[in-house]
């Protein structure tokens, strides 16, 4: 008589949000629902589900109150583990660019010393006739890809699972995934929120399988939910 496979799951939520469910009105996503329905003869341990807290921004000051809404849905599933990273907002120089005749857009000529150099006029500069740079607010997630890395590797050898599911198509990750199916024995399937997945994780995963939109609607948490709290409510949003 074959055991059932323990499945340990690892959520890449930024990946997962801005693969399949960013615009949408499946954001009410429950995780076990949906790890179940693509991978029913598995036992899903634990759902190891990695993100940052976002900030209030202009166009959507809700955000953040519609993330922890959403966090402490997930918080309800007795299989939840959830491990913050972090953002960083950082102002950088970035060269402009330009179309020429055809449409095509190109990158305005400069040097590749011009791009240090921090005298160079920029966009708002009426001194300049022609800028070649502005400056711009960068925002870039940290430590998701590494804890969510950290975590997989660490679990796979402590032996806590048959099969990884990883629920991302970030390619940074597929270090972690050759380690933990060709040195350390264990199958490791991708969950991809997105179309296509690119070639380091096709040869670093044992499977693979793709979100449809058109099933989420099935998976979906109740609009009303409790916990130790209370009572709580979908994000009106959403």
């Amino acid at each position: 008589m074959n055991k059932t496979k323990r499945a340990c799951v690892y959520v890449d939520g930024f990946n997962l949000f801005y693969g399949v469910l960013k615009g949408s009105k499946h954001k009410w996503l429950d995780l076990e629902k949906l790890c179940k329905f693509y991978y029913p003869k598995y036992d899903i341990v634990k759902i190891n589900y990695f993100t940052a807290l976002v900030k209030e921004r202009k166009d959507n000051k809700e955000s953040p109150i519609n993330q922890q809404m959403y966090l402490r849905a997930l918080s309800t599933l007795s299989s939840f583990r959830k491990t913050l990273g972090s953002f960083q907002e950082n102002i950088v120089r970035r060269p402009l660019v330009s179309k020429n005749k055809k449409g095509i857009r190109q990158k305005v000529l400069v040097s590749f010393f011009d791009l240090y150099d921090k005298l160079m006029p920029l966009a708002d500069d009426d001194n300049y006739p022609k800028p070649q740079y502005a400056l711009i607010k960068k925002t870039e997630e940290k430590g998701s890809d590494v804890n969510l890395g950290i975590s997989l590797v660490n679990d796979a050898h402590k032996d806590l699972f048959d099969v990884a599911i990883v629920i991302s198509n970030d390619s940074d990750l597929s270090g972690a995934l050759r380690i933990v199916k060709n040195e350390l024995g264990k199958t490791v399937e991708i969950l991809n929120p997105y179309p296509k997945t690119n070639k380091k994780l096709q040869k670093a995963s044992s499977n693979i399988k793709y979100i449809f939109p058109e099933v989420l609607s099935e998976l979906q948490f109740l609009d009303e939910l409790t916990d130790r709290i209370g009572k709580f409510h979908k994000p009106k949003s959403w």
